[in-house]
């Protein structure tokens, strides 16, 4: 083996060595000052969760569409909010209007490169693998609403995934769909319209 490759291995040892330790002394100090090192931490059952709250006054449409997730709405909340359970930085988009709520899987290479806004969804190398280990885990997308909500439409769609309304006395229009899952309403209150389809292996259930 010629000098200068022994050389280059020497000297990439030492790099790795050294980013190792920083790496660990960064987890450490971070810990004893109580700084989070991620965006997202997983909780005792090993999941992890993003929370956000908003405002519904002026809210009249929701649309959520994924992939496979479960996806529940529940009403009779004290404020509105979002909880989005396992899902990584950068595999969904979230946008908000001044009349509409959209959430949708983001898949492919638009998880890594947000194309709307012209930025990068990678943090590095360890923030990666930071959440490829719960890959695996269910995904699950909770609403909370007021009762006060003013919404007129909801489009909920996932092909992979339970749906469960619950709750709510809006009067407003219902469009859901699964391809591959259950589907629960129960204790809703409308004058308008309820559109249900699912296929292949699913069940709806319909109570109060």
């Amino acid at each position: 083996m010629k000098p200068s490759s022994v050389i280059f291995i020497i000297v990439s040892v030492l790099i790795i060595c050294l980013g190792v330790l920083l790496c660990v002394t960064a987890n450490s100090m971070a810990a004893d000052m109580g700084i989070p090192i991620f965006a997202q931490t997983g909780d005792e059952e090993n999941n992890f969760s993003t929370t956000e709250e908003f405002e519904s006054e002026e809210l009249k449409k929701v649309v959520l569409s994924f992939t496979d997730a479960d996806v529940n709405v529940y009403g009779g909340a004290k404020s509105d909010k979002i909880e989005l359970i396992n899902f990584a930085d950068g595999t969904y988009v979230q946008s908000m209007s001044k009349s509409t709520l959209q959430i949708y899987e983001n898949k492919g290479i638009t998880s890594f490169v947000d194309f709307d806004n012209f930025k990068i969804n990678f943090n590095g190398f360890r923030d990666y693998l930071h959440y490829y280990k719960y890959r695996d885990k269910q995904k699950t997308v909770n609403i909370y609403l007021q009762d006060d909500a003013e919404i007129i439409k909801f489009d909920i769609t996932t092909q992979n995934g339970n749906i469960t309304v619950k709750d709510l006395p809006l009067k407003c229009d219902y469009k859901i769909t699964t391809t591959m899952g259950n589907i629960t309403l129960e204790n809703i209150n409308t004058d308008s319209n309820i559109a249900l389809e699912a296929t292949k292996e699913s069940s709806m259930e319909l109570k109060k």
